[in-house]
Order: C-alpha cells, then structure tokens, then sequence
C-alpha cells in the first residue's frame, strides 16, 4: 500500500547527484479505529528522525529514513466481555480503565519524492511500507485476534 503525503520544505530542492540530509520533527495525533468498544480517545505523540534524499534530477528524489514515532490511544471507559472457560461455563466480565496505550516505532521510509517546479519547496512524496503489523511491530502475513496495524491505521479484531 502507498502512502501519500503533501510536505513543503523549509530548504532548496535536491540538486541531480547530490545527497542532503534533512531533519524532522513534528507530532503524532493517533487513536484506534474499527475497535468494537468507544474507550479509546486520540492520544498526541512525538515524532522526529532524519531523511537521506539523492537527487535524481531535478523533479525526481529518493530518499530514506529513519523515524521514531510515538503512537497509541488514550483509554477511558468500561469494557465487558464474555468469558468461556475450559468447560464451557459462560461468565461475564466488566473493566474499568483509566490511561494510556503507549506504542514507540523505529519507521524505515523509503520514499520517492516530486518536486514541484512551479511552487519551490513543495514535494509530493509516496511512500511504500509493509501492510500488517502487530503491536510488538512485528510483520504479519493476515490479521490476527487482537489489535493489529494495517497501512498505519489500529484495528481491533475479535
């Protein structure tokens, strides 16, 4: 899945043949999404890094990255649920809870940069990445029960 972003930056485009450096700084607004309760709230995290671009020429960049990123939910509210034991005895259960859902990723960008002659400074930007990830970001091949990344969005399932 690409993602694609719109990004104007503060120095000249990349010159053909030439490496730049650029760091990035910024802040995450994340929650869950699809989750089958409403107890999770937006939660606003850091994110920071560095981007390595070679310049193609003048309108084409590539570039790499190193992005750490704090995401996750804040959680408020009451969770009930159904649990079966190992006889088939049926209890139901009910949490409260109070706080926060803190996720820290290391991304690794690849991306390819357009630069837009007309409007110095601005870039259209596609990147690629892996689809499914788990909350220990590790790579999976299909959802799994439970909270799961897929193309950056949370998804809880059952």
């Amino acid at each position: 899945m690409a993602i694609v972003c719109w990004t104007a930056d503060l120095m000249a485009q990349n010159q053909t043949g030439k490496l730049s450096i650029k760091p990035m700084a910024g802040v995450n607004f994340s929650g869950f999404s699809n989750a089958s309760t409403d107890i999770y709230r937006m939660k606003v995290g850091f994110t920071g890094g560095a981007e390595l671009e070679y310049g193609v020429n003048p309108i084409l960049g590539l570039s790499f990255g190193l992005i750490y990123s704090q995401e996750g939910a804040k959680v408020d509210g009451r969770l009930d649920g159904v649990v079966i034991d190992e006889n088939g005895d049926t209890w139901m259960t009910s949490t409260s809870m109070d706080g926060k859902l803190n996720c820290s990723y290391l991304n690794l960008p690849l991306m390819a940069n357009f630069h837009i002659p007309a409007i110095k400074g601005l870039t259209y930007k596609v990147e690629t990445r892996p689809s499914i990830y788990n909350l220990h970001g590790q790579r999976l091949s299909s959802l799994q029960k439970g909270l799961n990344i897929v193309n950056g969005q949370k998804i809880f399932v059952k």
